[in-house]
């Protein structure tokens, strides 16, 4: 696994964790366990989003430069949005810590303000690599996702060439 492929496989639990706390504290509402257990799902979520966070630091370093030129510029506003939903849930976080099972509304409203601006720096960040590229291997980037100097300088990617070889390059066994 390359350096800048670690955050995409990171951020799905963080994200499942914060969505899950936000919900179950909407729904638990009259159950001091639920909201015990939303609280702990939120903490949680942001300790696995402070790992997820440093693996996107990493690719934000890493990830190689054959993504389009709008996903480049797209991904400062995800970097945006998830820090500043990182922030908010940090707010929330640290207000519950002092009493799991006592949730005020502007709280509650507060994560779910945090929620939705997470998910949509979430969708910007799938977007970054489904429809930018962003982190995918070039040779099997259709040519127009490549970057204008990676699409000078490699072949067209083969249909076949790419499905049909190993990690190493080599022929793949059928």
């Amino acid at each position: 696994m390359r350096a800048w492929e670690i955050h995409p496989a990171l951020v799905h639990l963080p994200i499942a964790f914060l969505i899950g706390g936000v919900v179950l504290d909407l729904f638990g509402q009259s159950s001091e366990a639920a909201l015990t257990t939303a609280t702990y799902l939120l903490i949680a979520g942001l300790a696995t989003g402070v790992i997820a966070a440093g693996a996107g630091v990493i690719a934000y370093y890493t990830v190689p430069g054959n993504h389009t030129a709008a996903a480049h510029h797209r991904v400062y506003w995800h970097i945006w949005t998830v820090g500043v939903s990182v922030v908010l849930f940090t707010v929330v976080c640290l207000v519950r810590w002092q009493h799991p099972s006592v949730v005020s509304p502007l709280i509650r409203g507060l994560g779910i303000v945090a929620m939705a601006i997470l998910a949509l720096g979430a969708y910007i960040g799938g977007d970054l690599v489904y429809h930018g590229g962003l982190g995918i291997d070039p040779v099997i980037l259709k040519p127009g996702l490549r970057s204008t100097a990676e699409t000078k300088t490699s072949p067209p990617a083969s249909p076949v060439g790419a499905a049909m070889t190993d990690p190493l390059g080599q022929p793949a066994e059928r």
